[in-house]
């Protein structure tokens, strides 16, 4: 049987998290694995190389605009598509 596609998912609201998490989970259609910032986010999209990337770019220190210019700089994660949206 195929494995289910992974999906990082990067907030630092853990609301937010939790939401995206049951909404996802409930329809068992993807595997999910998520992050509280933006450094998280990067070892955890080099090391997993997820399917897709759902990611918040209001987040402090360093924001989605920044991680997402960091992942399409890096040859290992270049290629995941990444959605950039504000909740």
């Amino acid at each position: 049987m195929k494995e289910l596609p992974l999906v990082l998912i990067v907030d630092d609201q853990p609301d937010n998290l939790y939401m995206y998490t049951h909404f996802f989970d409930a329809r068992k259609k993807v595997r999910l694995v998520t992050a509280m910032n933006g450094p998280e986010a990067l070892v955890k999209a080099r090391r997993l190389k997820p399917d897709a990337i759902l990611l918040d770019v209001a987040m402090p220190h360093m924001d989605g605009f920044d991680v997402a210019k960091a992942l399409a700089e890096d040859a290992t994660t270049r290629d995941i598509p990444v959605v950039r949206g504000r909740v």
